[in-house]
């Protein structure tokens, strides 16, 4: 047996522990300069990594500190400043008194996290961002309860899923399914999780979402508005002819659902290369078909509506934003910009041109779907930090604008992994 030293632990293990130079330098963090941390910061600089070593406390040593204080323990001290000199000596720069945050650690290629210590945490909202929070939490050995307000998880995953062209988002939702079904995390569903719900935990992530901005327009109360939300889940009946209120990406794809037929073509080959006159470039020269797209016809007459006066969806995708409008053009979408929204009433929806409010007139439609931003939802965030109880935003409750589900996934995680 390999013989150690409690205060030098590479004492007798130097033919084993022969660390050869890197050949592609890293930018690296370490949170937690504890034993494991201040280890892996001393190896990873002597291998010519770029080492930020992060402490919460005012010195480094964790709970080595604890350790030397205790009678019979005293050579500990020894271990403590072994590892104060090493780095000393190093490159490593230490920040003390700095509890690494999710912005904290952006930029680096790696995080090492060596905090070590078994929290209870809770996470609000089940959606990208809480279900990601949740699996990494677990993973690291954390005791984590998923509070969702829902009857079952996914959040605004699960509205994506069913727009035409965005089935993939269904893979998704069964890969966080799965992983949470193999993990301990405690879900907790049709849970609108209260203050007093949250008492008891170390930490609580709030990952509560989005929730529909209210567009202020006299009327929007009449049965004929209804909320893009109870749209996509299907709880509400749509007329055959609906204006869309809003065209950002909401808007958008809630038009394409409204006109699309469902299975989409996007779900079957053939079908997809018929609508957008397309083949294969071997058969068919150029790729496109000698009798072009051939769309099916519109499952209802949308008109949809921005009060700018920009080209619908300016704010999509550079590479994806011209095949959305493309797509609704097929559709024989009509697009009106530069409105007002003066009101809506039994006639339809009142609409007037420019900072004049000329032309007023109304649409006739059966429906007014509002599609106009979302806002943030976090009123849990500042109860409870007055409590004392250490709250951590992230996905579209820390964000609203331009919803990103790669973002919000990033986020989370990284966060997680710094608990």
């Amino acid at each position: 047996k390999t013989s150690s030293c409690l205060v030098n632990p590479r004492a007798c293990n130097e033919t084993e522990l022969n660390y050869t130079p890197t050949d592609k330098k890293k930018k690296v963090a370490v949170v937690g300069a504890g034993a494991a941390g201040m280890q892996a910061s001393i190896v990873l600089d002597e291998r010519g990594h770029d080492v930020t070593l992060f402490e919460a406390a005012d010195k480094i040593g964790g709970q080595l500190n604890m350790a030397a204080v205790i009678p019979g323990k005293e050579e500990f001290h020894g271990m403590l400043g072994y590892f104060a000199r090493m780095i000393e000596l190093s490159t490593v720069n230490v920040r003390l008194n700095t509890r690494a945050s999710v912005n904290d650690l952006d930029g680096f290629d790696e995080v090492i996290v060596a905090t070590g210590k078994k929290k209870k945490v809770a996470v609000v909202g089940a959606g990208a961002a809480g279900m990601q929070a949740s699996i990494v939490l677990d993973e690291r050995g954390h005791d984590v309860t998923l509070f969702e307000a829902a009857d079952k998880i996914g959040g605004q995953l699960n509205m994506a899923a069913v727009i035409p062209g965005k089935e993939e988002f269904h893979g998704m939702l069964g890969y966080f399914a799965r992983m949470i079904e193999l993990s301990t995390v405690n879900v907790r569903l049709n849970t609108r999780a209260s203050v007093n719900d949250l008492d008891g935990f170390d930490e609580v992530i709030v990952a509560t979402g989005v929730t529909p901005r209210d567009p202020g327009i006299e009327g929007q109360d009449h049965p004929k508005v209804l909320s893009y939300i109870d749209v996509l889940a299907g709880k509400a009946e749509v007329g055959e002819k609906v204006a869309v209120i809003g065209a950002g990406g909401i808007g958008f794809d809630v038009t394409e659902f409204l006109v699309q037929e469902h299975p989409s073509p996007t779900v079957n080959v053939e079908e997809w290369l018929e609508e957008w006159g397309v083949g294969d470039p071997e058969k068919v020269p150029g790729g496109l078909a000698a009798q072009g797209p051939k769309p099916s016809a519109p499952a209802r007459q949308v008109t949809l509506l921005q009060r700018k006066t920009s080209k619908h969806g300016a704010g999509l995708g550079k590479t994806t934003g011209w095949i959305h409008r493309s797509s609704l053009r097929m559709k024989d979408v009509n697009f009106i910009g530069g409105v007002n929204y003066e009101r809506v009433g039994d006639e339809g929806l009142m609409i007037s041109e420019g900072e004049a409010r000329e032309n007023p007139r109304w649409l006739d439609v059966d429906n007014v779907i509002l599609c106009s931003g979302q806002e943030s939802l976090r009123d849990l965030a500042e109860p409870l930090e007055a409590k004392g109880v250490t709250v951590h935003i992230v996905g579209g409750a820390d964000k609203a604008a331009e919803l990103d589900a790669k973002r919000a996934i990033n986020k989370a995680a990284r966060l997680a992994a710094v608990i």
